[in-house]
This record gives C-alpha cells, structure tokens and sequence, in this order.
C-alpha cells in the first residue's frame, strides 16, 4: 500500500482423512474440513517502530466415517475469529520493547451434516498479553509481565458452600456454569553465547492463578447469595516455572 504501510490476505483451506489401522479404533476415522482466512496488516511509522495486527476466521468440520448402533453421531463444527496484535520498538541499539495481545472467541457445535446446521454446547473465549523489555546483543536479558484469562462452558461444576446453620459444614452442588482462569505474572529470560558458538538460556515466568465460576440456572432460593459468592471465591495457586535449553550449531 506505502512504505509505512502494508496490508496481505490469505486464504487456507485443507481436507484430512484419518483413519486408525488398529480396529479397536477404527470408530474414530473421520474426515475434517477447514477454511482458513487471514487478512493483517502492518504499520511501520518509522525504522524503529512496527504495528501488526492479524485476523483469523477459522471454520472446521469433522465428520466420523461410521455411527455405532445405539449412539448418537458425534460430527463436530468449530468456528473460531481471532485478533493478535504486536507491537516492537527499538529504544537504541541494545534496548527492545515487544508487546503481544491476543483475543480468541471459539464456538463448538455438534454439527448435522444433512442441513449444514448446529447445535452449540460450548464457547471458548481466550485474552492474553505479555509486555517485554529486552537488553543486549551478545548477551540478552529480558524482563516482562504476562497475563492469561480463559472461559468456557462446564455442563457439572462442582460448587461449593457453607450451611446456613453451621458454617464449618461444608454442602456440594452441581450445576452448569461458566468457568473463568485468570493467570498474572512476572516473565524473564536470559541468553548467552557460549565459547563454542552454541548459545544457552534460561527462562523464567511465576504464574498467580486464580479459577472461579459463574453459576448458571435456578438455584434453591435460601442459598442462592451463598451459592454465587462461594463460586467466585477461589484459592490463589501460585506456579512457578523455570526451563533451561542449550542449542547447537553444526
């Protein structure tokens, strides 16, 4: 389009027949389709700077080759749209700023291939994020943040609440529910060369991770503000992660 400005569309679209040799699995042959289309576009406003932001809409069929008797099918649509952004920025030299945001919305449906219809039973929704600064050449180190939130659909969660009458008595419930993942944390990573022309590094990310649930349906009305608030209050779990890799170069 211009020299600060550029924009592509791609469009994908593939078949796969699998099939299972061993018998015990042959149930599971199935055939899936997927239709691919990936417009971006990229913004440089300088030599330092560049802005890309990419889209994907994604439709995926999957049909199994047989029906056991006394099952129902179980053909399968998924269809998912896609945002992620990236953005890079070149302090001097030696310093880097990267940040990526990415927004995914999934939608499963068991799929009925004489209409061409579905009927939908779950919605994946999935926003993450995660700022950089690098330094160095030679050797880099690099500190960031990192963010993940994740909800889908649970048909039985397990809920959890105190009894009216006595607090330390705890009562289980099941109902369906939307269930949220929410992850925060601190990212670093180091790389150096080592004498041999082999490089190594270490990375470094702690994830603060918190899952709660929204509960859905009618609930027994003398419970029900205990019910709702139990669900959203969850235990914190903290994760720790370190990974140390070595590449060689022949």
């Amino acid at each position: 389009m211009s020299r600060y400005l550029e924009a592509d569309l791609t469009l994908h679209g593939a078949t796969y027949h699998t099939v299972y040799l061993n018998a015990l699995r042959s149930a599971e042959n199935n055939r899936r389709r997927v239709l691919r289309l990936r417009p971006a576009l990229t913004w440089r406003p300088a030599e330092t700077t560049r802005l890309r932001l990419e889209a994907e809409a994604r439709a995926s069929y999957t049909r199994y080759d047989f029906v056991l008797p006394g099952r129902t099918a179980q053909d399968q649509a998924a269809r998912e749209l896609r945002y992620d952004l990236s953005f890079r920025h070149e302090l001097s030299d030696a310093l880097l700023l990267r940040a990526d945001a990415r927004l995914s919305d999934l939608r499963l449906g068991r799929l009925i291939e004489n209409r061409f219809a579905e009927i939908p039973f779950d919605t994946l929704r999935t926003y993450a994020g995660h700022v950089r600064l690098q330094a160095g050449t030679d050797l880099v180190a690099e500190v960031g943040l990192r963010f993940y939130v994740r909800s889908d659909y649970q048909r039985r969660a397990n809920l959890t609440y105190p009894s009216a009458g006595d607090p330390e008595q705890m009562i289980r419930l099941t109902r369906p529910a939307r269930q949220y993942v929410v992850q925060l944390g601190p990212t670093c990573r180091i790389a150096w060369p080592l004498p041999t022309g082999h490089r190594m590094r270490l990375d470094g990310w702690l994830n603060v991770q918190r899952v709660f649930y929204d509960a859905y349906g009618p609930l027994p009305p003398a419970d029900a503000s205990r019910i709702r608030r139990a669900a959203r209050d969850s235990d914190v779990t903290v994760i720790p992660n370190v990974t140390l890799s070595v590449t060689w170069d022949f």
